[in-house]
């Protein structure tokens, strides 16, 4: 291994993940230790191991650990840069024992201090041995190293398998980290170890020695070791004490604190050095336990958990699952859940919501799915490697919006292509079928996938819109969806209970549980875990806590809080168990109310702790010492005893982040701090003052400002809008305020990219109140701007009406072209989303008169506007070669690329509405692209020219011609959003008139992927819809047919595309009919259809196209029906607007009937009568 400016000496030690150098530091010409990575079937887990590592020991600073001088990247190498002590392993210093009793007790001492400074910050290790103990020879100092698997006591349960590690490192592990058990993780799993190193240093040897990985492990499980005073009884059997306490297969019986451990040794080694058999030891006679007010035990909730199981095996068997865990606050959902997750083996994501960040576009959801990186990082090479090939299966190109929402994915998946500008439709459906495949990509390498969203009832709009889409909305398998919410109805939003309401009437099986509060039997246990008595007393105490909590866990740990604030339970040093005062507590005046009971123990704490934590309450769940240092008037080291201070009090949680090794920047972002439960936070918050409140925002938000300045982006920039948003009422000077509505916008656009238009609105009106009417004045570009994108957020939540009112606004002022024409596409979309069809068009043209494009309203005008625009269209183009006519202008006007783009917007509207209008809008766009230049959209204006030679000039030489231009200037200007538009076309109108109609089938199903990835669900609907219709004409079997209808009618129930539905929808019942799925073989009419709404339905909306389709298949029915007469009546009807259909399958199919129809009534017609046929 080589590193820039260091010279390996030699090596120091190697193990199953890392590798230790001696070597020489050249910048500061000292001797330092490098560790890195061993080579040898490394893990992607083991690089998170060195960062983890260096963050840990950073964290710990302690005299007696081995802290890193620094991190250091190189190519492919992350290593830690150690200062080398000439230390020696302890395993190499004694390889056969210590020898003598003095020797052992200055070793276990040292050791045991070393260890002091590790729990003293709540480190548990989990990988103490001989390795990672290491002494200086001359001086006797000990250093504990290598923290790559510690972790904060308390908050872990034991692993659900069993650790893939060799022997001789398995011979050290507790039996709770054997993937046997089920318990917490805490201080007194590193005393078993510990245990396991007295005993080498003593005997020589572990207790258990195997080759085979399982003997050991059922050793940890059930055989006691040999006492050490029966192998060496030269050795004190205070000892032999000492080390089978720390040997106790139930950690219960382990020794509690260092405390009591380093009291006994001490004791022990006087007792040596004067010579004295103290028989009356009894080791832990001083060993007092810490208070943690918290517990990862699961009390009476085995049906529950019955119930989650259930659920899972099914899942597991190809069904996609769903559960609904409710109960009141503080009644265990989240315990419930993570008790559940840490057994199974499954991949799974657990995301929690906040009630105080509502308006952040997919709080929780992001969360939880960036959690996914540690675990796929702890996969192997070829797991990772399948992973990422399903990703390309099934998210394509679109892999940047993974990366734009968990970053941290980049670290697996490498840089992602730019994502090319889509319209807002277009980038919402593009956004949700992406993270609907990425979840389906999940669901393929879990088998099943669990996917827990706890608190849903905080959870924003776009995740609840997420949630229902791969719910609802597809066709995703072998995926658990675990959702938690409160059973309170007034915490309950209107747009969550329509979401559970839609859910709930969907097919999918729901399981519901509802949590309970505990029984008299689970309070027992409760008060039994946290606080050992003697059974009588204690179960008199259960039933003071039963009638004043009436059992909710949350208000039991608070109660208990407020007992050992009031000295109300003491601890026996003599019988090692708790005392109550019971007569004091009985008489304590206390609420059964949850809020009530976190006042009142909040009421208890310092007043600078009160103050503390109400700041925090205001930064939202987590936050960081760093952050918090600037903004109270605390030093660091007060503050962090403080923040300690409500770890131990329980209100709050502490960790590190998993996944911030991927990213420099966050390196030393050391804790991350979070409130124990939301409800105490929420308590918090509503204990202080509306000014206080308000003055702490705006010191938030305006210290984050400060840091991160007007271009702040992603989380940061909705922390501090949340924040500042506050406050408005309180902020006075303009230049703020022109910030925050410069903010606002920004935020505003964001969540509208994310897909969040509720929180995307309430940031864009927030800026709209900003800009008043003097302020519109100065900044009346910004004001237009901030109107366009709130009606354009407002189209996409379907509030067509605000729509519509907004852009009124705007009527009559002196906007830009540009912003003229974003304002008309608006109304393009939405009217032809509202299937306003006359309106659409009115509008697209109103934007082309800006331009000086007029086009006129008499049909008689139109034709021969639409023969002068062909004619010029020829003079343009005819001496203009294939290269020429895809030539790329650069610097095209914006305004006409703009003018083009609404085009894109307008066609299927004008296309419907007059085929003339559409034909001559076409021919003018066809004009525009050879005299301006091309742009992106150019390529569809080139595809519907060749659909018109085809049909004005019957030219399909040139149609085939322009249909390939258009793909080569695609090619040109890549935009996969017009590469299927293009290619629709191709397929749809010009293929079947030069080759086979079958060989279309499969190009039809490439465009319909291809439009679905790129989020434009109704060019994938046209394309199912022009797949069907060929399909019928080629005389494909009926039961395939209904396979493709029942596909396409899911399809456009789940992407709510009526268009292309209306249009379709006759072929479809043709079909059924046929099938004799109808009410009659001559009828198209079922439960579903009926004649006159469908028909009313779109004469009003002047759908002619989908009427043109409706009067042909009846015409077809008809005919197989033998009701010839009526054949007739509706191929007539059909004649005046089967044009609309020109170049597609049933405009060709339909004249064939309209012959055979006419003959079928030949002998009806006097002119054939008079002729005696």
């Amino acid at each position: 291994m080589k590193i820039p400016g260091f010279k390996i000496l030699d090596l120091f030690s190697e193990d199953y993940k890392f590798i230790i150098y001696k070597a020489f530091d050249q910048r500061f010409e000292k001797k330092v230790l490098i560790k890195t990575i061993s080579q040898k079937d490394s893990f992607m887990k083991d690089v998170q191991g060195i960062y983890h590592d260096f963050r840990i020991s950073n964290f710990i600073k302690g005299s007696k650990t081995q802290n890193p001088l620094e991190l250091i990247r190189y190519g492919d190498i992350q290593a830690l840069i150690l200062e080398d002590f000439n230390s020696i392993p302890l395993a190499k210093l004694f390889p056969n024992g210590v020898g003598s009793v003095q020797k052992f007790f200055e070793i276990a001492l040292e050791v045991s201090f070393a260890l002091q400074e590790i729990h003293e910050r709540r480190i548990l290790h989990k990988s103490l041995c001989p390795g990672n103990i290491w002494i200086q020879p001359d001086t006797g100092i000990v250093r504990i190293v290598d923290f790559s698997s510690s972790t904060f006591s308390g908050k872990d349960i034991s692993p659900s398998n069993t650790p893939h590690l060799p022997p001789e490192v398995l011979s050290y592990i507790a039996p709770e980290l054997t993937g046997k058990l089920s318990r917490v993780l805490d201080l007194r799993t590193d005393f078993y170890s510990l245990g396991i190193v007295f005993y080498e240093m003593v005997t020589g040897s572990v207790p258990f020695v195997s080759k085979d990985r399982n003997e050991i492990l059922h050793s940890h499980l059930t055989k006691k070791p040999a006492p050490i005073h029966m192998i060496r009884n030269d050795f004190p059997i205070s000892i032999s004490m000492i080390v089978s306490k720390l040997l106790e297969k139930d950690s219960d019986l382990r020794y509690s604190s260092i405390k009591g451990l380093i009291y006994d040794l001490e004791l022990c080694f006087k007792d040596f050095q004067n010579g004295k058999i103290n028989s009356e030891f009894v080791p832990g006679s001083k060993d007092n336990p810490e208070i943690i007010l918290y517990s990862s035990n699961l009390y009476g909730r085995e049906k529950e958990i019955l119930v989650l199981q259930s659920s899972l095996d099914k899942a597991s068997q190809g069904e996609i699952r769903i559960v609904f865990i409710t109960g009141v606050s503080g009644s265990g959902k989240s315990a419930l859940i993570k008790s559940f997750l840490t057994s199974i083996s499954d991949i799974f994501v657990q995301g929690k919501f906040n009630q105080y960040e509502t308006s952040m576009p997919f709080g929780g959801l992001i969360h939880s799915l960036r959690d996914l990186v540690s675990i796929l990082l702890s996969k192997s090479e070829r797991e990772i490697q399948e992973f990422k090939e399903l990703v390309s299966k099934h998210i394509g190109d679109n892999g940047k919006i993974l990366l734009n929402q968990f970053p941290e994915l980049e670290f697996i998946l490498g840089p992602q292509p730019e994502l090319s500008k889509l319209p807002p439709d277009e980038n919402q459906n593009r956004f949700y079928h992406t993270l609907s495949n990425f979840i389906k990509v999940l669901t393929e390498i879990s088998k099943p996938f669990v996917l827990c969203l706890d608190d849903l009832q905080w959870a924003d709009s776009a995740s609840l819109r997420f949630v229902e889409t791969i719910l609802v909305h597809s066709e995703i398998k072998k995926l658990l969806c675990i959702l938690s919410f409160r059973s309170e109805k007034f915490e309950l939003s209107s747009s969550f209970s329509s979401v559970l309401r839609r859910i709930e009437s969907s097919r999918i099986k729901i399981d519901r549980i509802k949590v309970g509060l505990l029984d008299e039997k689970n309070v027992y246990s409760l008060i039994q875990d946290l606080f050992p008595g003697c059974e009588e007393q204690s179960k008199f105490v259960t039933s003071i806590f039963l009638k004043k909590t009436s059992g909710n866990p949350l208000a039991i740990i608070q109660l208990l809080g407020i007992c050992q604030k009031k000295r109300l339970v003491n601890y026996q040093f003599k019988s090692k168990l708790w005392k109550w005062d019971l007569e004091k507590i009985e008489r304590l005046s206390i609420s059964d109310n949850v809020v009530d009971l976190l006042c009142d123990r909040i009421k208890t704490l310092s007043p600078e702790l009160q103050e503390l934590l109400g700041v925090c309450s205001c930064l939202g769940k987590k936050f960081t010492l760093e952050f918090l240092s600037k903004l109270t008037f605390f030093d660091t080291i007060k503050l962090d005893q403080l923040l300690w201070l409500a770890v131990r009090e329980g209100f709050l949680n502490i960790f590190f982040s998993e996944n911030h090794f991927l990213f420099e920047e966050n390196l030393f972002s050391e804790r991350i701090f979070s409130f124990s439960h939301d409800k105490i936070q929420q308590v918090i918050y509503d204990l202080l003052e509306e000014s206080k409140r308000k003055k702490i925002h705006q010191h938030i938000g305006m210290t984050l400002l400060t840091i991160y300045g007007l271009q702040s982006k992603d989380k940061i920039l909705f922390q501090i809008v949340q924040h500042l948003n506050h406050t408005i009422d309180t902020i006075e000077e303009e230049s703020i305020k022109n910030d925050l509505t410069i903010l606002n916008y920004k935020a505003g656009l964001q969540a509208k990219n994310s897909g969040s238009y509720e929180s995307s609105l309430q940031y864009l009106n927030f800026a709209l109140n900003f800009l008043n009417k003097e302020a519109s004045v100065e900044n009346f570009e910004l004001y237009t701007d901030v109107i366009l994108e709130t009606a354009e957020t407002e189209y996409l939540l379907s509030n067509y009406e605000k729509v519509e009112s907004l852009l009124r606004l705007l009527e009559n002022k002196n906007i830009t072209n540009l912003q003229y024409i974003r304002k008309e596409t608006i109304l393009v979309r939405l009217y032809s989303k509202m299937n306003r069809i006359e309106e659409a068009v009115l509008a697209g043209l109103s934007g082309m008169r800006r331009f000086k494009i007029y086009i006129p309203s008499f049909c008689f005008r139109v034709i021969f506007a639409l023969f002068k625009e062909l004619l010029i269209s020829i003079i343009l183009s005819i001496k203009k070669t294939d290269l020429e006519l895809v030539c790329v202008k650069e610097n095209l006007e914006p305004e006409y690329e703009a003018l083009i783009d609404l085009f894109a917007e307008l066609g299927p509207s004008a296309f419907t509405y007059d085929q003339n209008l559409f034909a001559l809008i076409v021919l003018k766009m066809f004009n525009v692209s050879l005299t301006k230049g091309v742009s992106r959209n150019s390529a569809i204006v080139y595809s519907g020219y060749g659909m018109i030679i085809n049909q004005v000039l019957k030219d399909l030489n040139q149609a085939v011609r322009y249909s390939k231009l258009a793909m080569d200037l695609n090619k040109k200007i890549p935009f996969d959003l017009v590469k299927w538009k293009v290619k629709y076309v191709y397929s749809a109108y010009i293929c079947h008139w030069v080759r086979h109609v079958t060989f279309d089938i499969g190009l039809l199903d490439e465009v319909h992927n291809g439009a679905l990835q790129n989020g434009d669900i109704f060019f994938a609907g046209f394309s199912l819809q022009a797949k069907i219709q060929k399909k019928i004409f080629a005389s494909y079997s009926i039961n395939e047919l209904l396979t493709d209808i029942d596909n396409a009618e899911k399809y456009f129930k789940i992407t709510r595309d009526d268009f292309a539905s209306v249009i379709s929808k006759s072929s479809h019942q043709f079909i059924k009919a046929l099938a004799g799925k109808t009410f009659s073989g001559c009828s198209l009419e079922d439960s579903e259809f009926q004649y006159q709404d469908f028909e009313s339905e779109i004469m009003e909306n002047k759908n002619y196209t989908a009427l043109s389709y409706y009067y042909h298949d009846l015409t077809k029915l008809y005919y197989f029906s033998g009701k010839y007469k009526k054949a007739i009546i509706f191929a007539a009807k059909c004649e005046k607007l089967i044009r609309n259909a020109f170049g597609l399958i049933p405009f060709a199919e339909y004249w064939f009937y309209y012959g055979i129809v006419i003959l079928a009534n030949f002998h009806e017609f006097s002119f054939f009568k008079e002729l005696n046929i």
